[in-house]
Formats: structure tokens, sequence, C-alpha cells
């Protein structure tokens, strides 16, 4: 009995400390990005047949990108995870990134504009991650992880500038977005159209 109750307390413990966490998750994401969280990892809807065959067309007629969705969290379409977004602004940074900081000016400028941030990079931090995906609505960013080689050419595909470090940490990033009319990524691969008003190189 006493090795039960033993193992209860712990279980509650742990509930509380899940708890916690996920209303901090919650303040940070409101506070620091700016954008309301109606619950932490909206759950992804299962495309019907139509559906399924527009994601198939556009995948057919757009370049193949070798960029990845950074976690299913960011998933708008279920069986298998898949990312759909529209008028996206993308941050490309080849050279990786370092916390929430670094994104803020290019968070609250695509926000400003009405569009979705399409952050791309060879790896994220998880809290990171968790802050991000914590967002809901139409400015929800998006993380997709892609090799130096990728996030160039994701960068000429939608007339973005890559984004070193400097630029991160001096805030100059928000100035150096591409941006794409419509985007489709999942665990292979990533299908983007550029936006027409956009120059490409």
């Amino acid at each position: 009995m006493r090795g039960f109750l033993v193992v209860l307390g712990i279980g509650l413990v742990l509930l509380a400390l899940a708890a916690w966490r996920d209303r901090q998750t919650r303040r940070v994401a409101e506070t620091r990005l700016g954008i309301p969280v109606e619950r932490l990892h909206p759950r992804a809807s299962e495309p019907d047949e139509s559906q399924r065959a527009a994601l198939q067309d556009f995948r057919a007629a757009q370049p193949r990108v070798d960029a990845r969705l950074a976690d299913d969290r960011f998933a708008s379409w279920d069986s298998p995870a898949t990312a759909e977004v529209t008028n996206a602004d993308l941050l490309c940074c080849p050279e990786g990134m370092g916390g929430l900081r670094e994104l803020l000016p290019s968070l609250q400028r695509a926000r400003a504009d009405h569009r979705c941030l399409v952050v791309v990079a060879p790896a994220f931090d998880e809290d990171l991650l968790t802050q991000l995906a914590a967002t809901t609505g139409p400015a929800r960013p998006l993380a997709l992880r892609a090799d130096p080689d990728a996030c160039h050419e994701i960068a000429r595909i939608t007339g973005a500038t890559p984004a070193d470090r400097v630029d991160l940490q001096s805030g100059a990033a928000g100035k150096l977005h591409g941006k794409a009319r419509r985007l489709v990524c999942d665990a292979t691969a990533c299908w983007l159209e550029a936006s027409t008003d956009q120059p490409q190189a």
C-alpha cells in the first residue's frame, strides 16, 4: 500500500509540473510573440480525397527542395503530417539561429503584414520550437529544417536574402524575407510557389 501511495504521489507531482510548463509556454508565446494562444498544439485535420489530390497536384507542379517539417506540431494536415501555408514570409538562416529574441523582428514584421513567417534553418532549439508551435491563427509561424544548400535554394526561389548570424543578432533579418504564395512541406521535402510580385534571382 505504501509503495502505491509513493507512486501515486510521484505521478501527481509530474502532472503538476507538466501543467505548470504548459502555462509557462502559453505565457511566453502570448507575451513575446504577441499572438494569442488558443490551445497549445492545435490538432491537424485529415484531408479528404479532393484535398489530397490538390496537395498532390501542387507537389507535381512546383519545385521540390530538401527541407523538412521541423516538428509534427506545425502540421495542418495529418496522415502523414503535412504543413500547408499561403502568403508566407520566408526567413532563411543557413548559418543556424539562436533563440526567440533573434526572431522577434521577423515575427513582428510578418504579423504586421498578416503573413505567416516560415523560418528555414539547419537546426532549432527545442524550447524555440515549442514556443513557435504554441501559437495558432493566420499568423502562426512554421519551422523547416534544411541544410545550408537547401536554405540558399529556398532563398533563391522566393527572393529572400540569406540571413547570417550578424543579421539575426542585429535585428536586420526582418528586412531579408522572401515571399511565397503557397508552401507545402512534410517529413521528406518542401514544395513552394513564389509570389508573382517577388523578383527571383
